[in-house]
């Protein structure tokens, strides 16, 4: 048991009370980079500080449609999202800007939203429909 005079090690951390427009959809801690990333209805992605709870990045989707999902590249400093339509999106939050847009289609070559997206080692796998794309 923790000591009396130590704090927890799970503190509160700052609310956001209007981080969306709409409701959230996920949350994603990335602690090494001290951030949390969320996405929501709104067609968003936000990047807070996890100190200061400040908006570090907030990123529209241009085709005015939901992510689906998200994933953290750490080897790379990537932020990896996926829209409804078949979007991927590679970007970058050190330059602030969308470096790679890939659009997938499923076996049948018809687009659907793209549902996950997992990261192992240097490979990347994101699934649409029935299927499943590796970079």
């Amino acid at each position: 048991a923790p000591a009396k005079d130590q704090a927890a090690a799970l503190t509160r951390w700052r609310r956001q009370p209007n981080a969306h427009a709409l409701g959230i959809t996920k949350l994603m801690l990335v602690p090494k980079e001290h951030a949390i990333v969320s996405m929501s209805y709104d067609h968003t992605v936000k990047v807070f500080d996890t100190s200061s709870g400040t908006s570090m990045l907030s990123i529209e989707n241009a085709r005015k449609c939901k992510f689906s999902t998200i994933q953290w590249d750490a080897d790379h400093d990537e932020l990896i999202m996926g829209d409804e339509l078949g979007f991927v999106y590679f970007w970058s939050i050190t330059s602030e800007r969308c470096i790679k847009t890939e659009r997938l289609r499923d076996v049948g070559g018809s687009s659907g939203a793209v549902r996950e997206i997992t990261i192992s080692g240097s490979e990347l796998q994101a699934s649409i429909g029935s299927s499943i794309e590796t970079w």
